[in-house]
C-alpha cells in the first residue's frame, strides 16, 4: 500500500497549501482574486495519475493542447510512485512551461 499520512484519512478538503499565481492575476482587483485552487501532489498522492487523467479527458475536446500535456504527464513512472520516497532534489522536478 502507498505511504498514505494516516492522519489526513478523515480530514476529508482542509486548506493544506498556499498557492499563488505566478501571472499575479490572483491580487486584488484581479480575475482570479479569492479562486479556489486544489493541489495534487504527484509523488505521494497514490490517486493523483487518475485524477491527471480524468481531468484530461474532460479537457480534451476544449483544451486539446492541455489534454496532451496531461497525457504525457500521466505517463511519466518517475513520478507516480507513491511508495517510495522521492529524491530530496529536483530529479522528478517536472518543468512546467511558463507563459510567454
Amino acid at each position: 500500500m502507498a505511504n498514505i499520512d494516516h492522519k489526513d484519512m478523515n480530514k476529508g478538503v482542509y486548506e493544506k497549501y498556499t498557492i499563488t499565481r505566478d501571472d499575479g492575476r490572483d491580487k486584488a482587483g484581479e480575475k482570479h482574486y479569492g479562486c479556489a485552487y486544489f493541489a495534487l501532489d504527484l509523488n505521494h498522492d497514490p490517486h493523483a495519475r487518475a485524477a491527471i487523467k480524468a481531468y484530461a479527458d474532460s479537457c480534451r475536446l476544449t483544451f486539446p493542447d492541455l489534454a496532451k500535456d496531461l497525457d504525457e504527464l500521466a505517463l511519466r513512472n518517475d513520478l507516480f510512485n507513491p511508495n517510495e520516497e522521492p529524491p530530496h532534489d529536483s530529479s522528478r522536478k517536472v518543468d512546467f512551461p511558463k507563459e510567454a
